[in-house]
Formats: structure tokens, sequence, C-alpha cells
């Protein structure tokens, strides 16, 4: 679970893109737009402003199913408390920039509640992993906004 506060709108800046159409279809493109979801069926694919093109999106981590994360304030001008709750095991949390870079790790003991200092870091969107160390392999990666300094 991602505490979230308000977000501001997507914009689109776009260095390119176009408009067709004839009697039977219409295409629209411009480069640079943010992908989101389509709807399709056998003979259409309709998206919901966002151009892209058909995607399959495979998941390659095995998620930790029994462990229910909390982290909050998110977004965030300065920290970060991220709550595992009650789970047992041992946690590592991996923190990366959105160039993917690591820029925090931490081991956890026994406690399940961990603060990280963002105070430092630049504005951004970061990834936060919670890899379980007793199951290698599985992780829960969770986004976490840093605005404001």
């Amino acid at each position: 679970m991602i505490s979230a506060g308000t977000l501001t709108a997507q914009e689109v800046v776009a260095p390119a893109g176009d408009h067709f159409s004839n009697s039977s279809a219409q295409m629209s493109f411009t480069l640079g737009e943010t992908v989101i979801a389509a709807v399709s069926d056998d003979n259409n694919t309709m998206t919901q402003g966002f151009q892209q093109s058909y995607l399959t999106v495979t998941g390659i981590e095995t998620l930790i199913e029994r462990v229910s994360v909390s982290i909050y304030p998110n977004p965030t001008s300065d920290r970060v408390m991220v709550d595992l709750g009650d789970v047992k095991g041992d946690f590592d949390l991996l923190l990366f920039s959105g160039s993917g870079q690591l820029v925090y790790s931490e081991r956890l003991g026994q406690d399940r509640r961990h603060i990280i200092e963002m105070s430092n870091y630049a504005n951004g969107n970061y990834l936060l992993n919670v890899v379980d160390r007793d199951n290698i392999g599985t992780r829960n990666t969770y986004q976490i906004i840093k605005s404001h300094n």
C-alpha cells in the first residue's frame, strides 16, 4: 500500500506528432508521451488520451505476498516512513533514483518501521525495493515521489 497525497495532472510536452483520418479510421501519434493502459478487442484499440503502441508487459519479479508495506508521506519533501507491519523475516530496503542509480540501502533487523531521510536527494521519482532475504528473488517495488526541498 502506498499512501499518496495530491498529484498534479499530467501534461504532454512532445517534440513531434500528427493526426490523420479518412472515412474508415483515424490515427494520432505523439512522440514522447507517457504510456498508459489501453482497451482493445479483436479489431480495435482505444487509448485513454495518451498515444501508445501495443504493449505486453511481463513481470519478472516475484512479489512478497505476505508483506503489507505502508510508505508515508508520499509525496515527501524530506523523509518517508517505511512500515512493514507485523511480518517476520529479514528484509533489505533499496532506493533507486529515476536513472536507476542505487542511492540508499539498508538491511533491516527486527524493527519493522524505518525512516529514509530524503532531504538531500533531488526532486523526482524514486523506486523503493523491499527485498525478502529469506526468499531469494522476491521483492516488492514502490514509487516514492520527492518534491519541494
